[in-house]
């Protein structure tokens, strides 16, 4: 894919409280001491997402809902090259600040206590969530993503001894969107008056989500899973706990049209812009300035037979930086992929929702191990350490994720009816380094779509930017009565920033070759900067 992605505003941008995509805690508590928990009671319902083996410690029956809202302010820059559009100044970088958004994620449960060694529980988990929307934006060819998954889960506890274990099968529901348009005509100014009704209809970007809302993808998705964990007493001050998360994998239908992120889109856009220039010169309203010789209708290039080479130079580039970009592309995929009218064939699909593609998304098994440690009577302390194979997951490896290590420290201060929290959570950025020297023009394969190294390097920096490394929390709890308890908590994820570059030709010996200003080599660069916050309330109810 090249394109032209100057991102001169963005509508808004979120992504949660997250070690990857996953919210880190799954309660108010856990949340408050850095999503630390794996041997930390704090009530039965918290504990069926973080450890179920610690409803083995409730001493009631219980109630619990919560609510969180969270919120994510975004800065990108890009410099992206496109050698159709010789004449833009594609070596300034173009940034824009993302507005705030607002988002509430509900949570409830409860826990039942059949009898001193059993306990059983039931909970609605929010587990993970992203969230980019450019729509209405024709500078960023009004990408939008969207992606949830909640969680129904049954547990049961077992006591043994001084040790408990627990078990969670996991019914999940997720959703997913990726849309994508180009909008070459309103980017440019042309045809403004709306008589370009014979132009491709752009129409990804304007499918609704969920139930016709803005939320998620068109439709729910059922995947299942398990977690499984253990809690034990060391001694009177220490408990270690362990969980074991499955994976969960996610069939979803017609997330995108990957045919667009490679050469059928590039020769898509080419013809659209050919579309244009006719479209204008029809109306009397000439060429594009740099156009230089371009054919004046479509059949024009048909007459290149072909050559890539002369499209190019047919519309102004450069004879050399041409060339470089036409020897980027094996000579077979050439020969067999165009067509009697020059276009790569099936690239009208390039740009139609009747031609979108399917998309598994596996969310990735993970470990941990946690310690509780009760220095006062007053005061416990907290670590845990998780694992998450994003590397190894379906989807999230295709797209360059690496495996994740995450560290994060809490402590729970107790005067009267009062609990004082606080904690920190740090975690390896997912997102795979991309080396300074990639040649964007070669593809990956992304399951059994060959999509540029380009458009990866946008779509992990630019549409799912899950790049939070660290956390900051801190929490208030207050017992109301002997059996209500209200829990309040802060997390704040200070600005972090990943930079993706690379060059669509690749060094061909002659680096700092120009020509009419510009780097033969077309240097590309995604830069996305995240802050993020999120506030959560629950009550807990014991009887």
């Amino acid at each position: 894919m090249i394109k032209k992605l100057a991102l001169l505003s963005l509508t808004t941008a979120t992504l949660l409280a997250t070690n990857g995509v996953n919210l880190i805690g799954t309660g108010v508590v856990s949340r408050s001491m850095g999503g630390t928990g794996v041997a930390f009671y704090s009530s039965g319902v918290e504990a069926i997402g973080k450890n179920p083996a610690l409803m083995a410690h409730s001493k009631k029956n219980e109630l619990e809902m919560s609510l969180t809202h969270f919120s994510a302010s975004v800065e990108t820059s890009t410099l992206d090259t496109n050698p159709l559009f010789p004449s833009d100044n594609r070596n300034d970088p173009q940034g824009s600040t993302a507005t705030w958004q607002m988002n509430f994620l509900p949570g409830m449960g409860g826990v039942y206590i059949l009898d001193e060694d059993i306990t059983l529980g039931f909970a609605m988990i929010g587990a993970a969530g992203l969230a980019v929307d450019y729509k209405g934006v024709n500078e960023a060819h009004q990408l939008r993503t969207a992606m949830l998954i909640v969680k129904m889960v049954p547990a049961l506890s077992y006591k043994i001894g001084n040790m408990n274990i627990g078990i969670a099968p996991q019914f999940a529901l997720g959703s997913l969107s990726i849309d994508y348009d180009e909008n070459m005509e309103d980017r440019h100014g042309v045809l403004s008056d709306g008589t370009a009704d014979y132009l491709t209809q752009k129409n990804q970007s304007q499918r609704a989500g969920l139930f016709g809302s803005e939320i998620g993808g068109p439709s729910l998705v059922p995947s299942v899973g398990m977690q499984i964990g253990i809690d034990g007493k060391v001694n009177d001050k220490l408990r270690v706990g362990m969980t074991y998360q499955s994976s969960m994998t996610y069939k979803y239908k017609n997330v995108a049209n990957f045919t667009h992120f490679g050469w059928n889109g590039f020769v898509w856009q080419g013809e659209e812009f050919l579309r244009i220039n006719e479209a204008n010169v029809a109306a009397g309203n000439g060429q594009y300035p740099s156009i230089g010789n371009l054919p004046n209708s479509l059949s024009g290039l048909a007459e290149l037979e072909g050559s890539l080479k002369g499209a190019l130079e047919s519309v102004g580039v450069p004879s050399i930086i041409a060339g470089l970009v036409n020897s980027a592309i094996p000579d077979s995929l050439l020969n067999e992929s165009l067509n009697e009218t020059g276009s790569v064939r099936g690239n009208a699909v390039a740009d139609s929702t009747q031609n979108l593609d399917d998309l598994t998304m596996e969310q990735p098994w993970e470990v941990a191990i946690g310690f509780a440690y009760d220095a006062t009577k007053d005061i416990t302390v907290t670590m845990d350490y998780r694992y998450v194979a994003w590397g190894e997951a379906q989807g999230y490896k295709d797209f360059g994720w690496g495996n994740q290590n995450i560290i994060a420290f809490g402590f729970e201060l107790r005067r009267d009816d009062w609990q004082f929290r606080g904690g920190y959570n740090y975690a390896d950025n997912p997102l795979a380094k991309v080396p300074a020297s990639q040649a964007g023009l070669g593809s990956y394969d992304v399951q059994g779509h060959q999509i540029f190294k380009q458009a990866r390097s946008m779509l992990t920096t630019v549409a799912f930017p899950a790049i939070s490394t660290t956390h900051f929390t801190f929490g208030v709890g207050h017992d109301i009565s002997e059996d209500i308890h209200f829990n309040s908590t802060l997390v704040y994820s200070p600005a972090v920033t990943y930079i993706a570059t690379g060059r669509l030709v690749p060094d061909l010996g002659q680096p700092d070759l120009k020509i009419a200003g510009i780097d033969t080599q077309l240097p590309y660069g995604y830069k996305t900067t995240m802050t993020q916050m999120s506030l959560s309330f629950g009550l807990n109810y014991q009887f």
